[in-house]
């Protein structure tokens, strides 16, 4: 549901944005239409990280590709000016295209800086005609900053948390799904299933996953902490991951299956408390040990494989069942921290 509200909000903002844009376009000179309304969509589209640093960079590609569009029309022939243009296109195309832009920015202006050019090469130029669309871009960018600050504003902090509650969860139906398994005794256990959610939950755009933190030129006070805890929990991620695979080998760790059981029952419970810290701005309170089953993890596998680390190279299987110790092992200090940062 708040993944649909949070949708809702922004199909409402932008199309408001666009429709303001378009009304606007009927006061002004036809050569400003089109790039007003142009700019004010891409506006809408920033991120909440750095919206304003964004909309700056928008102007600044869209300006300077109008300007040059002009100089070619001066300075050149039409076939020759088509001839550039189409080049620098399907350089830009390629170039974008090959290196994903909307995980570059950079790339992603090369792209928007000769479709621009594209657009406006192609149609009659002057030094006249330029400065009126410039003009057009710039209040589009006004308008676009007016509305993704003052209709339906983005909380950082809650765009943060509604980015990484999907993800907790989908940890969180690992770690339960994985203990079930354990308690049920079976003998080759297959998390294939949560596993693929994790990843989809990563890569999904509906997550609304805060990769804007790492945004060059985001908010220095919160950048270092919310880095912080996205970076943690990547490595809870990789952790997963890393422990479907050694738990789908045909390895007899039976001997290991009450206390993982235990472990990752706490494991979950400290992914809840950080759901609901997010989900409800509240740090639900616990007094519990989440040492004492550790130690008697590390107990009952030093019962199993030998003290030696010779020895445990001599055998696959000593090898995995201690990997598999590590990572729940890793995977408690981490949420531990991410739980203290909270706090």
């Amino acid at each position: 549901m708040k993944q649909q509200g949070r949708a809702l909000r922004y199909a409402l903002r932008v199309a408001t944005a666009v429709f303001s844009a378009v009304l606007l376009s009927l006061l002004v000179p036809s050569s400003q239409c089109v790039w007003l309304v142009l700019t004010v969509f891409l506006i809408s589209q920033t991120t909440p990280g750095t919206p304003l640093r964004q909309a700056i960079s928008y102007f600044l590609v869209i300006a300077f590709a109008l300007v040059l569009a002009a100089l070619l029309d001066w300075f050149g022939h039409p076939l020759l000016i088509v001839g550039i243009i189409c080049t620098l296109v399907i350089i830009s195309a390629y170039i974008a295209f090959i290196n994903r832009p909307l995980a570059n920015k950079t790339l992603y202006h090369l792209m928007l800086f000769a479709i621009v050019l594209l657009i406006a090469g192609l149609t009659e130029n002057n030094f006249i005609i330029i400065s009126e669309q410039i003009i057009g871009v710039a209040w589009g960018v006004l308008i676009g900053i007016f509305f993704n600050h003052f209709f339906f504003p983005i909380s950082l902090s809650k765009a943060f948390g509604e980015g990484v509650v999907p993800v907790l969860k989908a940890l969180q139906l690992f770690a339960i799904d994985f203990q079930k398994k354990l308690e049920q005794g079976e003998k080759k256990i297959n998390l294939a299933i949560v596993r693929t959610q994790i990843e989809k939950t990563l890569l999904s755009q509906q997550s609304g996953y805060p990769e804007w933190v790492f945004e060059s030129g985001f908010n220095p006070g919160l950048r270092s902490s919310w880095r912080y805890f996205l970076i943690k929990l990547e490595r809870v991620s990789e952790i997963c991951f890393s422990l479907n695979y050694l738990a789908s080998l045909e390895i007899n760790f039976s001997a290991l299956y009450l206390p993982l059981a235990t472990a990752l029952q706490k494991n979950a419970e400290l992914m809840d408390i950080l759901i609901c810290y997010f989900e409800n701005k509240l740090l639900k309170p616990t007094d519990e040990n989440y040492t004492h089953d550790l130690d008697t993890l590390e107990s009952v596998l030093q019962q199993v494989v030998p003290q030696h680390i010779e020895a445990i190279d001599l055998a696959e299987e000593y090898v995995v069942i201690t990997a598999i110790v590590r990572d729940v092992r890793d995977m408690r200090g981490l949420l531990l921290q991410l739980v203290v940062g909270l706090a």
